[in-house]
């Protein structure tokens, strides 16, 4: 997200304009590197950057395999971060890989055609099989399964495993804001 003269003087910033990291991937060159979602970057080399788009036109002026230096802005202090450019093909293949691995650590819901990953705020879900009743109920990866009318809420692999045992249940499901109860039945 850009940041102006008006936030910059609020987080301490000298007045210029600045690009704050929203959000980063952990197998990006970023990440790797020691960058953070909430990193300021001020600049790539010594050019600044007032904008998203210029900050990516800066980027993309250089060649997988070069290494470029950001100023960051992070705790009220100015430092550098050296990192190396990546083509977009490297690093959609390490995403690639690292969801397949994901996936294949995720517990088998056969019954609802998922897989979930235990976490406390509820199983998440990270692969629907096709024709399977959770992709016919409309489930998604990444909706969460809150609880279980019988077991009640449910966040690790052992209760996932229960409810894997079940022929038939009635679950709650969060998709985004909206949480809704679904019945199933094998």
């Amino acid at each position: 997200e850009e940041i102006d003269a008006t936030v910059a003087r609020g987080l301490g910033l000298p007045p210029a304009q600045a690009v704050r990291v929203a959000g980063i991937d952990p197998l990006t060159p970023a990440a790797t590197a020691g960058g953070r979602s909430g990193d300021i970057i001020l600049a790539v080399g010594s050019t600044p950057v007032a904008s998203i788009q210029q900050f990516r036109a800066r980027i993309a002026a250089h060649r997988p395999g070069d290494r470029v230096t950001l100023a960051l802005w992070r705790d009220g202090q100015r430092l550098p971060l050296e990192m190396p450019i990546a083509d977009r093909a490297t690093i959609d293949k390490a995403l690639s890989d690292a969801a397949k691995a994901l996936v294949a650590q995720a517990t088998p819901l056969p019954n609802l055609g998922v897989r979930v990953l235990p976490d406390p705020k509820g199983l998440i879900i990270v692969q629907v099989e096709a024709g399977g009743l959770a992709a016919d109920g409309g489930m998604s990866p990444g909706d969460r399964i809150l609880a279980e009318r019988g077991l009640g809420s449910l966040t690790t692999n052992e209760q996932a495993a229960a409810l894997a045992a079940l022929d038939e249940g009635v679950i709650q499901v969060q998709s985004g804001r909206r949480a809704v109860w679904l019945r199933f039945r094998r």
